[in-house]
């Protein structure tokens, strides 16, 4: 059997972030958002060829501490 890593990544979000009353269409919109943010981190780090490596890791780098500031900042309620 094929592993759905994105699948189980989209429930997990998805339980931990989308509320239970959600409706349909916003439990559909916040998919497609997180599909394409997917899509478009998987891009950005899939485009990366051995010479970029360095500069690839400094980008990773970079993303995760923006990742982590967006985190606190749902914590505060932003």
């Amino acid at each position: 059997m094929q592993s759905k890593m994105l699948v189980e990544l989209w429930d997990t979000y998805r339980l931990r972030v989308i509320p239970e009353a959600a409706s349909p269409v916003q439990i559909l919109e916040t998919r497609r958002g997180f599909y394409a943010g997917m899509a478009s981190m998987f891009t950005l780090i899939s485009d990366v060829n051995a010479a970029e490596a360095d500069a690839a890791l400094a980008d990773m780098k970079r993303i995760q501490s923006e990742l982590l500031q967006f985190a606190r900042g749902i914590g505060k309620g932003n």
